[in-house]
């Protein structure tokens, strides 16, 4: 079974046509949720596609 896996890992791997995609498809009214509902995706898989960074702190439990 495949895992998702941070792009990062990859840095020759650059998802350039999906970013064209979701650039055309928001210059159309699309937003970033309602694609990633079509899609099937997380929300926060398709950021990180994106190239958008969540800067936010990780909340871990000990």
């Amino acid at each position: 079974m495949l895992t998702p896996q941070p792009i990062a890992g990859f840095p020759g791997e650059q998802p350039i046509l999906l970013q064209q995609a979701f650039d055309l498809a928001s210059r159309h009214g699309l937003t970033l949720p309602a694609r990633a509902e079509q899609l099937a995706w997380p929300l926060p898989r398709v950021r990180e596609l994106l190239g958008f960074h969540d800067h936010r702190p990780t909340v871990r439990l000990v």
